[in-house]
């Protein structure tokens, strides 16, 4: 009896210490699947975290090229507000008697079906004077007829200041029929008076001076210092226009056609002044001109093509005149208010 009793102390003992031998491998079963799913779930973090970055990177790159298809828009095209504002375009390739069509190669063929449909009756202006000014680009800017000595001829001029070559009148103080005070944004010519009910819109000033023995350009900030000049100091505004003659031909002139070009050629011409003055005629001379000041910025470039006469009531100048575009909203349109500093 007390060997059976001693016999199941022993197996009792012996049972004891086998579960608590096993008892660990019981208790860290569990604790290793807790650590797996653990890690699991770290993992499962850190792929979400790495998705949320692509797709917030996906995101700032959509933006990034919606931005840049509006930067495109905002800067990248130049303003030409003869062509844009003065010059009615046509459909028809031949304005004048005295024009020929292009040839193919210089892409104005219209479609022979589209132009018997779409084609405007000779004479018609297809350009409605009212639009607000688009920009000028490769395909809106093309003459839609050339002269026959090949000079372009971009359609019907809005009166006669203004040229089928592109080009814009512009007297001098003792012209009898064109103004001698220049709005370079709007491509318009004004004479002294009326220029003194706006003076904030004039940027030039063009003078013979010396009965014709030189001529200039003046800013009208500048224009009362010289005896032609003097009632522009009674103007209740008057804009600090810089000017510098460019080294540029009118060839070169006439490929400029974005704003990168012609700021890059407004930034790096040198001798800047509030006038520009030569004894000799201003045919040829491209000018660089900008205006820096707390209401207002501007670039631009301004051609003489030709000068005709010297200090009499027939004295003018054929120009064109190339503005930095600014398009605020991405219309296409020139925001006139983005030149304006608030």
């Amino acid at each position: 009896m007390k060997n059976t009793m001693l016999l199941m102390a022993v197996l009792c003992l012996s049972l004891s210490a086998m579960a608590q031998q096993s008892d660990p491998v019981k208790k860290t079963e569990p604790q290793k699947v807790v650590d797996k799913a653990q890690q699991i779930n770290d993992k499962t973090r850190e792929i979400s975290n790495a998705s949320n970055q692509v797709t917030e990177q996906a995101r700032q790159t959509a933006d990034n090229i919606k931005n840049t298809v509006a930067n495109v828009k905002a800067v990248i095209k130049i303003f030409e507000p003869i062509l844009n504002l003065h010059i009615f375009k046509k459909k028809d390739n031949n304005i004048a008697n005295n024009t020929t069509t292009p040839p193919p190669s210089s892409g104005n063929v219209v479609n022979a079906e589209n132009s018997q449909n779409n084609q405007a009756p000779p004479n018609q202006n297809t350009t409605d004077p009212g639009n607000n000014p688009g920009f000028v680009d490769g395909s809106n800017n093309n003459p839609a007829a050339v002269a026959a000595d090949g000079s372009p001829i971009y359609g019907t001029p809005e009166n006669d200041q203004y040229n089928a070559d592109g080009t814009m009148n512009c007297g001098h103080q003792n012209n009898g029929k064109y103004g001698n005070c220049i709005n370079l944004l709007e491509a318009k010519v004004v004479g002294m008076g009326e220029a003194e009910e706006n003076p904030g819109k004039i940027d030039l000033i063009f003078f013979s001076q010396y009965g014709g023995l030189g001529y200039s350009f003046e800013s009208p900030y500048d224009a009362p210092t010289i005896n032609e000049g003097v009632g522009v100091k009674s103007w209740r505004e008057r804009n600090e226009t810089e000017i510098a003659e460019t080294q540029l031909t009118i060839g070169q002139f006439e490929k400029i056609s974005t704003n990168p070009e012609l700021i890059n050629v407004v930034k790096n011409t040198r001798g800047y002044g509030a006038g520009f003055y030569t004894p000799n005629k201003m045919d040829g001379r491209v000018f660089a001109v900008k205006i820096m000041q707390d209401d207002k910025q501007l670039y631009a470039l301004l051609a003489v093509y030709t000068q005709f006469g010297t200090s009499g009531s027939k004295g003018y100048l054929k120009i064109k005149i190339k503005v930095q575009g600014v398009d605020t909203n991405g219309d296409g349109n020139p925001d006139p208010m983005a030149y304006q500093r608030q």
